[in-house]
């Protein structure tokens, strides 16, 4: 239950991360467009934007096997 908890609450950071991130990266565009910003800033925006995706399907892929863990243990699965 603790894997599955874990996995969770993990999953919901990455949600945020995303979201997070996703603004961050606008923000980066919007001024990079106005001058404000360099190329680089937003770069490192889109990267870190990219990288959160990428923490978001991996936090995915582990709840989901989480629950098929706990489902299994439970019995309301066959493995």
């Amino acid at each position: 239950m603790l894997n599955l908890e874990t996995a969770r609450k993990r999953y919901e950071v990455s949600l945020k991360s995303v979201t997070s991130a996703e603004e961050d990266r606008r923000i980066a565009e919007e001024r990079y467009n106005l001058g404000a910003n360099t190329l680089l800033d937003l770069l490192i925006a889109t990267a870190n934007y990219t990288q959160a995706k990428s923490n978001q399907v991996s936090s995915t892929y582990d709840f989901v096997y989480a629950k098929l863990q706990f489902r299994i243990t439970i019995g309301r699965e066959k493995f």
